[in-house]
C-alpha cells in the first residue's frame, strides 16, 4: 500500500526577506474579505503519533476529521516534526494522515535540531543535560528541567508563528502540547490572527 501524501503547501524560501507587518498571509486574506482563523487543539502529543502505544490514534484522526470537516479547514498545522517521528519510532503523525485523506496542507511547524541549537531552543531532555541530570529524575529535578525548558518557550511559539507566516491560509487546525494554547493563542492574537480554542485538552 502506498504511503499517504499530504497535498502540498507552497512555502516561501527560508532564506526570504521578512515581510512587513501585517504577514503577506493575512495581507492576502484581507484582501480577499476574509479573516484568518487558527483552531488551536491542545493535547498530549502521544496521540499525534501513530502506532504510539500510550495514544488513541483512531479516535484522534476521527476527531480531526470532523473538525476540519465542519469549519472548512484549509491548513493543517502542528507542533512536531519528522525528526521527533523518528524519534519516538512512531510509523507516522496523525495530523498529516488526516490532512492527506482530506487533501488539506499539511505543515511540520516544531523547530528540528539544528533550528533549535541555532535559537537555543531546548527540549526537556536537552534542558536535563544542560543542568547536569541523569536519566532518573526526582521530584525537584524534574520541576527544574521543565522549568528551564518553559524559558525556551517564548522562542519555539515565535518558530511556529514564522512557519504559519510562509503558507497562505484561512483557517488552520493546529495542535500542539495543551501547555501551549494559552500562550501561542495570546501570540496569534497579539498578531491579528482570530483564535478558536478547539480543544484546551483533547482526550479519548
Amino acid at each position: 500500500m502506498s504511503a499517504l501524501v499530504a497535498a502540498p503547501c507552497f512555502e516561501t524560501r527560508r532564506n526570504s526577506p521578512p515581510t512587513d507587518r501585517p504577514s503577506a498571509v493575512r495581507r492576502l486574506s484581507r484582501e480577499a474579505g476574509q479573516t484568518v482563523i487558527c483552531y488551536l487543539i491542545g493535547t498530549n502529543h502521544a496521540h499525534q503519533l501513530e502506532g504510539d502505544k500510550d495514544g488513541d490514534s483512531v479516535a484522534f484522526a476521527t476527531y480531526l476529521t470532523a473538525l476540519c470537516s465542519d469549519n472548512r479547514i484549509d491548513l493543517m498545522a502542528e507542533e512536531l516534526n519528522e525528526e521527533a517521528i523518528t524519534l519516538w519510532k512512531a510509523q507516522g503523525s496523525v495530523v498529516r494522515s488526516v490532512a492527506s485523506r482530506l487533501s488539506i496542507c499539511h505543515l511540520f511547524c516544531d523547530p528540528k535540531r539544528e533550528d533549535r541549537r541555532r535559537l537555543s531552543i531546548l527540549t526537556v531532555g536537552e534542558a536535563a543535560k544542560k543542568l547536569g541530570y541523569e536519566l532518573s529524575w526526582t521530584r525537584e529535578q524534574n520541576a527544574a528541567v521543565e522549568a528551564e525548558a518553559r524559558k525556551t518557550w517564548p522562542a519555539r511559539e515565535r518558530f511556529w508563528l514564522e512557519r504559519l507566516r510562509q503558507v497562505p491560509f484561512n483557517r488552520c487546525a493546529f495542535v500542539l502540547g495543551a501547555e501551549h494554547v494559552h500562550t501561542f493563542g495570546n501570540l496569534l492574537s497579539s498578531e491579528g490572527f482570530t483564535v478558536h480554542v478547539a480543544q484546551s485538552y483533547w482526550k479519548p
